[in-house]
């Protein structure tokens, strides 16, 4: 990267290898007001005599509007369409509640150590948390008031959970390592652990690492890394290598199979992927609007047009409408049905059990253990049963007497199955980007290919083969109520399928890695096991705030957890205190971020993990509200190459405008006040005294990110706030012994 500095040692310009990049412009008091990416699209900021954000301007000219009190903290925020979100506040200067356009609102009550211990939902229902004199999380109660229990031991450990179906203890080792949760139901879950204290195995888990802590072995696959961590290949078996080569920009430019096949990736000045072409020659294409949203899609081979998209936008860049030229178009949806809920958000027409999982629909009856993972499912259709790793995610399917095997990994930004068994022999495997994104299938038996081609939300329009020809064509509706298709074709990854969600035999059932989703009800069949403040989100079952042509949600805990990459940077960014003495603060990143809602977004850029939508700008101003500190520490180069003392503010090159200040993915739905306040606290800290780490290797990103899934526990998932607790607390944060 090469940095260009005016006479005041400020950043004005960050240029990459290929000398595409940003410039920016500053104020006299080195506050920063204007961002501008390598296509000319600027980003404006307005100040007032303080130095906070009053407005934001996006490249495509929609401006956001902040307003504060005398404290400096903020109390609206405006979006282009003149809608504000208010905000509210204790005497303390905790936040105690957010007010969406519309008047949908969630106020929050907390504990004398300041802990949010109650969050009010839009429907004035109450879900309660507990606390002891020393801020650890005892207990949690839902509406209905079904509680649960958490007792530790001396050494600050989770030792024992009582929950309402039953019980939980906790093993560790001398170093502290979680090596066994033993569940009443006869569930037990082991983790094993390398001397370094890095997980290497456990139910249905074997993970391998190289000196830098990388991921680069997960079930039997091979992973191996260049000089700068990138993932450069995986092996699948033996002859069978997929290899992936970068440009001098580190973005992706091919990716190769063992059937001599090649897709080539090309990007523009801002990074934002423009083409791609599969080795059987289909070429998709991608054009953007201003502010770096996806405004088309066209997919042809040789020149004649297979489908194409347009996307229309209003000014908070939500799809409004689409012009779609395409192979299959979906089915009616099923009839408009009136739907009540009880307190706890639960449906009527569903039962349910006393954790809050769903048991009963009118066809289906659902079976759980207690981990909260589905154990099986009957239904008019037939039946199926499943089995998990130690870290929740799904290794076998058994439907109609027949199982299939799924081999996992966790090397890639979003943890994916990469391999199918059956009978104990390979049937097929799924070519993946470096962050978790679909691009195709090869049998294993003849080695034919299966190109997947996906629409602006990433659900499959339709398969080619390896003559270029379509195979199969799918269309699905936004909520995944039904999937139209046609062909032969072996394909679970149907509505979302861009993203790894499976489709089940079940009609429009779904697994999403965390949970199961119900397409025709639009909701989840258990809680979020990530709580949220935001008023929009309150509800633990909905799905992508009842808003899929903006959301998607491909792990299954909540639209904006979707995927951030480097959680654990994120985990520690966010703890603030030790389990001992939490420290009155003011009012998170998290807490404020959450109330916002974003529009939807572009996909991600090749090579990277998929992401949420960004955030929409209005994020940015309130990350300039609250943590100036934080901003600048974000984009400071610590020994800015070219000389300089280190203390200039230097943006990181290359950076898409809309992404720059991406702290609301990193932070919002990470609820500090809860278990990590009394666990994860104490394991990040002695972690952190013992050998100073403070990151996640890119390659250990994919297990992070799937144990992300646990990290932010609330009253919504009991069994989940267990999870959290037992897996982010000791297997991502494991104490290292100093070595001799």
């Amino acid at each position: 990267m090469t940095y260009g500095y005016d006479t005041l040692n400020r950043a004005i310009s960050a240029v990459d290898a290929a000398g595409q990049g940003n410039s920016y412009g500053w104020d006299k008091e080195n506050r920063l007001l204007s961002i501008t990416d390598a296509l000319g699209r600027a980003a404006q900021y307005q100040r007032d005599a303080r130095g906070q954000v009053t407005q934001f301007t996006t490249p495509a000219s929609e401006s956001y509007s902040a307003a504060y009190d005398k404290r400096r903290r903020l109390t609206s925020l405006t979006d282009p369409l003149g809608r504000a979100t208010q905000y509210s506040y204790d005497a303390r200067g905790s936040l105690t509640g957010a007010t969406l356009p519309g008047g949908v609102a969630a106020s929050f009550t907390r504990s004398a150590l300041g802990l949010i211990a109650g969050v009010t939902d839009p429907n004035g229902s109450l879900w309660s948390r507990g606390f002891d004199k020393m801020g650890r999380l005892v207990s949690i109660a839902d509406p209905l008031n079904r509680m649960s229990t958490f007792q530790y031991d001396s050494r600050q450990r989770l030792s024992n959970a009582t929950l309402p179906l039953g019980s939980a203890q906790y093993s560790y080792d001398p170093a502290s390592n979680l090596t066994a949760v033993t569940w009443s139901d006869s569930t037990v879950l082991n983790y094993t652990y390398d001397p370094d204290n890095r997980l290497t195995g456990g139910s249905g888990l074997a993970l391998g690492y190289d000196a830098a802590d990388r991921l680069t072995a997960s079930n039997g696959l091979q992973v191996a890394r260049d000089a700068a961590g990138r993932i450069a290949s995986i092996a699948y078996a033996a002859g069978k290598t997929v290899t992936y080569t970068y440009d001098n920009r580190g973005l992706l430019t091919q990716v190769a199979d063992w059937l001599a096949g090649v897709t080539a990736f090309t990007h523009d000045a801002a990074r934002q992927l423009t083409s791609l072409v599969f080795p059987n020659g289909v070429r998709e294409d991608y054009t953007y609007d201003a502010d770096g949203r996806r405004a088309t899609i066209k997919v042809s081979n040789n020149g004649t047009t297979i489908s194409s998209i347009t996307l229309h936008r209003d000014a908070l860049g939500r799809v409004t409408s689409a012009d779609r030229t395409v192979s299959a178009v979906p089915g009616a949806a099923p009839p408009n049905v009136s739907l009540a809920f009880d307190a706890a958000e639960q449906s009527t027409a569903a039962t349910y059990d006393s954790m809050g999982r769903e048991t009963a629909d009118s066809t289906r009856t659902f079976a759980w253990d207690l981990a909260s993972r589905l154990a099986s499912y009957q239904g008019s259709t037939g039946a199926a049963s499943f089995t998990y790793d130690a870290l929740g995610l799904r290794t076998s399917s058994t439907t109609g007497g027949a199982t299939q095997n799924y081999v996992l990994n966790y090397a890639l930004g979003l943890p994916s199955v990469s391999v199918v068994q059956s009978g104990g022999a390979d049937q097929r495997y799924y070519i993946y980007l470096p962050g978790g994104a679909l691009l195709y299938a090869v049998d294993a038996a003849g080695g034919a290919r299966h190109f997947y081609h996906f629409d602006e939300i990433g659900s499959t329009m339709f398969l080619s083969g390896d003559n270029g020809g379509v195979t199969d064509t799918y269309a699905a509706t936004p909520y995944g109520e039904s999937v139209q298709q046609t062909g032969t074709t072996n394909n679970p990854f149907t509505w979302l399928g861009r993203w790894g969600v499976m489709q089940e035999a079940s009609p429009a059932l779904y697994y999403m890695r965390a949970r199961y989703y119900d397409g025709v009800a639009a909701r989840f069949l258990s809680r979020d096991p990530v709580s949220s403040l935001n008023p929009a989100e309150t509800n633990p079952y909905q799905y992508a705030r009842q808003n899929p042509p903006a959301y998607v949600d491909p792990r299954g805990t909540d639209a904006d957890s979707e995927d951030k990459g480097s959680e654990l940077q994120f985990l520690l960014d966010l703890v603030g205190a030790t389990v001992y003495k939490p420290a009155p603060r003011e009012p998170s990143l998290s807490e404020l971020l959450a109330a916002l809602e974003p529009p939807a977004s572009p996909d991600p850029p090749v090579g990277q993990p998929p992401e949420s939508p960004p955030p929409s700008p209005a994020h940015h101003i309130v990350a300039f509200v609250v943590d100036q500190d934080y901003i600048n520490a974000l984009t400071a180069e610590p020994d800015p190459p070219g000389g300089g003392d280190g203390g200039s503010l230097t943006p990181e090159p290359g950076i898409p405008v809309a992404d720059l200040f991406n702290l609301s993915e990193a932070l919002q739905d990470f609820d500090p006040d809860a278990v990590f306040w009394a666990v994860i606290a104490h394991g990040i800290a002695e972690k952190g005294k013992a050998d100073g780490t403070a990151s996640a290797s890119e390659g250990f990103a994919g297990l992070v990110g799937l144990v992300g899934l646990w990290s932010s526990v609330g009253p919504t998932e009991v069994s989940a706030a267990v999870f959290a607790i037992l897996l982010a607390g000791w297997i991502l944060f494991p104490r290292r012994e100093a070595k001799a």
